[in-house]
């Protein structure tokens, strides 16, 4: 594989992006019409419900092994990665069989609750997308993503007619491992990473030790636990009996979700080069955090100020009038969403350093808060109390984590260049929210509400993006880096 810039990463992987947001968007509404609230609401509380596991397959092993293979480029890394995910495969698809067949917590179908758990599970743990980002190559990631997506569309469109939560999970499950398979053989040493996975088989069969197998687990059990706190407010929603709020919480977390991916994406863009400046030149390293924490305010604080302008219109274009109720929520979320793209340079740099049992320990705090949170408050005020505990939680985060890397890397002042970059992106964007509010007053009761929305969302991108242009808070060097390939 070619290696390119981390812009041209970027791009290729925000098309994908884009292609399966609108996909993925286009197919949720048509079903939460579909299926109504309560429906909509169950089936995406199992869906959150298993997704909490999955990152003992795929967190913890794709974030090890791609550090190491970003050092030495060996492909040993992959054979491993193997050995440790279809393990835990096993394990999962054993424990959640086992579990539904006891467990009547969900009125979803048992074959299609197992079959379900089996395609997702396998699907994570033959995902190499991984190894393209260690080679900072992803144009292939992003046409198998864009082409599954398609797929994925095209699928829910011809079992409309007789959709329910069942089918929804099958064609799911399938899409997953599609996009999963193609990602192998759409490079040139397809053969041979069927061969390891065949390989890996026999080795957990014959009881074989896993090379780094307890170092993974303490990265994959941070991933259990960041989305522990993530998901489990619609399993507890749920559990409370709060069915409508579950379907309403889920709509509005669907739509953040959708940024997420995004940050997710950026994220691992950026992870692979972070990782290489650390070990070779510190200064590089900072050059490169300063500008990573950089872009990913300017992105959250866009994101965050166009959900919140138009709100309304997002809301009823993707799941109809009757998820208006969950505007609120939805509101408390975007503060969350915005807190984890600010988290993001922090993040890559935990990884890049190798503080995973630190990391660990702040993710089992924040998780739980969330937990304790939730079961005292869902109660009382449910779907808002799933909302606010989510966002203490990801505040509990970004200040562990920084603590941590204060204490871990003596050579920068990771606090100070944390506040004085996203200190001034947040005081554009609260310019550019209060100059937007202020218009609004006065054409509020001139024009159509989704008109004025619209309006608002790109009255408040051009003051934010202005303010960021005439004060050179991102330089013509600091772009030059994104666009360069770090060798």
């Amino acid at each position: 594989m070619k290696r390119i810039s981390i812009f041209k990463n970027f791009n290729y992987n925000l098309v994908a992006v884009l292609v399966s947001n609108a996909v993925f968007a286009f197919g949720i509404s048509i079903l939460s019409r579909k299926l109504g609230p309560v429906a909509f609401g169950e089936v995406n509380s199992f869906i959150a419900f298993i997704a909490m596991f999955l990152p003992l397959i795929i967190h913890g092993s794709s974030t090890y092994y791609m550090r190491e293979y970003s050092k030495n480029d060996n492909e040993e890394e992959i054979k491993r990665f193997f050995n440790y995910t279809l393990l835990l495969f096993i394990l999962l698809t054993l424990v959640f069989s086992i579990f539904f067949t006891f467990s009547k917590m969900y009125e979803i179908s048992m074959l299609a609750k197992i079959i379900y758990v089996i395609l997702i599970c396998f699907s994570q743990a033959i995902d190499l997308q991984w190894v393209y980002r260690a080679k900072e190559a992803t144009q292939k990631i992003a046409i198998c993503l864009s082409v599954t997506s398609v797929i994925n569309l095209c699928l829910v469109l011809v079992f409309l007619p007789v959709m329910t939560p069942e089918i929804y999970l099958y064609l799911v499950g399938f899409t997953k491992v599609l996009n999963s398979v193609l990602i192998i053989i759409v490079e040139k040493s397809y053969r041979k990473y069927f061969t390891f996975i065949i390989l890996s088989f026999t080795s957990i069969l014959k009881f074989k030790p896993i090379k780094g197998f307890f170092p993974v687990l303490i990265l994959s059990l941070s991933g259990l636990l960041n989305l522990v706190y993530i998901k489990s407010d619609l399993v507890m929603l749920s559990y409370f009996g709060f069915d409508l709020e579950a379907g309403y919480y889920s709509s509005a977390y669907t739509i953040i979700t959708l940024v997420f991916i995004i940050r997710a994406t950026l994220l691992s863009v950026l992870m692979p080069s972070l990782i290489k400046t650390y070990n070779k030149n510190i200064f590089d390293f900072q050059e490169r955090l300063t500008v990573y924490l950089k872009v990913g305010a300017t992105l959250g604080i866009i994101v965050t100020g166009l959900i919140y302008f138009s709100n309304e219109l997002i809301v009823s274009i993707l799941f109809g009038q009757l998820y208006l109720e969950a505007i609120p929520v939805l509101n408390i979320l975007l503060i969350m969403n915005l807190i984890v793209f600010f988290n993001m340079g922090l993040s890559a740099s935990l990884v890049a350093i190798g503080k995973d049992k630190e990391f660990l320990f702040a993710t089992l705090l924040a998780a739980t808060l969330n937990i304790v949170g939730n079961f005292i408050f869902i109660p009382y005020f449910n779907m808002y109390a799933a909302a606010i505990t989510t966002l203490l939680s990801e505040l509990t985060i970004i200040i562990m984590s920084l603590i941590i890397l204060h204490q871990g890397i003596y050579d920068i002042n990771i606090v100070k260049v944390f506040i004085k970059n996203i200190i001034q992106f947040c005081l554009f964007g609260f310019i550019a929210v209060f100059i937007t509010v202020v218009e609004q007053q006065y054409l509020q009761d001139t024009l159509n509400v989704y008109i004025l929305q619209i309006i608002n969302s790109i009255i408040f991108v051009s003051i934010f993006m202005f303010l960021i242009l005439i004060s050179k808070k991102i330089t013509k060097p600091e772009i030059s880096l994104l666009m360069r390939v770090y060798k």
